[in-house]
């Protein structure tokens, strides 16, 4: 999360792309000061940007184009920021309950769709949530795993009783 100050107004923007994005259009100039949450630090937009790779738009370049966000009515506290969750704790959950009841391929998914969202989300835990769902998918697929080795094993066993 990024509050960068316009003047007398602070504008909240939600992550790194975001904030490019709008610097890219020329809406916020590159000398902006940036207040950077998840490092308490101050900094400008272009540092930020020339440590993502991105540049800012040259000065004047979109002037013409409305501001994207409406300003802070005063008075009123800023709206709370929304956690997301990442769409890959949601498919390793639904994989590994797939692959519970079909084929454990899915369950194998799962777990990697899990990890990569556990990374996701402990990497950047103040813009994302869904750490339990990634946990549960993890869980899930190896129970999964597990289950199928131990039917394999079986058939196997059984198939060899019957010679």
């Amino acid at each position: 999360m990024y509050t960068v100050r316009l003047g007398d107004k602070d504008l909240p923007i939600n992550d790194l792309p975001a904030l490019a994005a709008k610097a890219q259009l020329g809406q916020i100039p590159p000398e902006a000061p940036v207040f950077d949450h998840v490092n308490a630090a101050w900094t400008t937009v272009a540092v930020l940007l020339r440590a993502m790779g991105a540049r800012p738009a040259p000065p004047g370049a979109a002037a013409a184009l409305p501001p994207l966000d409406y300003p802070q009515a005063p008075g009123y506290p800023a709206a709370p920021f929304a956690k997301r969750t990442p769409g890959t704790a949601v498919a390793s959950l639904v994989l590994s309950a797939i692959g519970f009841f079909t084929c454990f391929v899915l369950s194998i998914l799962g777990i990697v769709f899990g990890y990569s969202a556990r990374s996701t989300i402990d990497a950047n835990p103040d813009l994302y949530a869904g750490r339990e769902l990634a946990t549960a998918g993890i869980v899930i697929g190896w129970i999964a795993i597990a289950i199928s080795a131990i039917v394999a094993i079986g058939a196997v066993l059984y198939v060899a009783s019957l010679s």
